[in-house]
Order: C-alpha cells, then structure tokens, then sequence
C-alpha cells in the first residue's frame, strides 16, 4: 500500500497539468468555426425511419457573437490570439485577385 502512493501522487500530479495550447493552425481551424457561427444561425434538420415509424427533428444555434452583430473577422482574430497568443497566418477569407 505504502509502495503505490508515489504513484498515485505522480498519476494526480498528471492529471492536473494543463493540457497544451492547440497549434496555430488548431486554433485557426477552431475559430474559423466560431466566425461562421458569427455570419449566421446555424442550424441542423434530422428525419429518420426506423422500426418504431418515422422521426424528425430540428435544431437552431444563435452564438452570442451572431446576437452582438460582432464582425466575423474580428471574431476569429482575437479567437486566435487568445488560443495562441499569435495572429493567425491564415486569413479568415482568402484574398481574390483585384481586377
């Protein structure tokens, strides 16, 4: 019993580390995300058949950056500078060549 303490404490000690900040490109793919989700609702329709008949279902999500009317953006800008503490290298919308 005595033996098995240390590595006890050594297996707690695991497991109250932080877990490890996401790559840029983590963070870029995860705040893209939440920009979209600042352009519009998202929403989501489901309709089944199964042996118990049929189903259906449907489902709406408001972010609270779509609700504040915050610009996409700048939404995912911070997003990434707050997951990274960088500036994204990825812009949230790739550049069209001007005519």
């Amino acid at each position: 019993m005595i033996r098995t303490r240390p590595l006890l404490a050594v297996a707690l000690m695991a497991a109250c580390t932080p877990p490890a900040p996401p790559t840029l490109a983590q963070a870029e793919a995860q705040c893209r995300q939440r920009a979209d989700a600042a352009i519009r609702p998202q929403t989501q329709i489901a309709v089944g058949v199964g042996t118990g008949g049929t189903s259906a279902g449907m489902q709406i999500g408001l972010s609270s950056d779509y609700l504040a009317g915050r610009d996409p953006g700048d939404v995912y800008t911070t997003c990434v500078i707050r997951l990274t503490g960088q500036a994204p290298e990825t812009p949230l919308y790739p550049e069209t060549g001007s005519q």
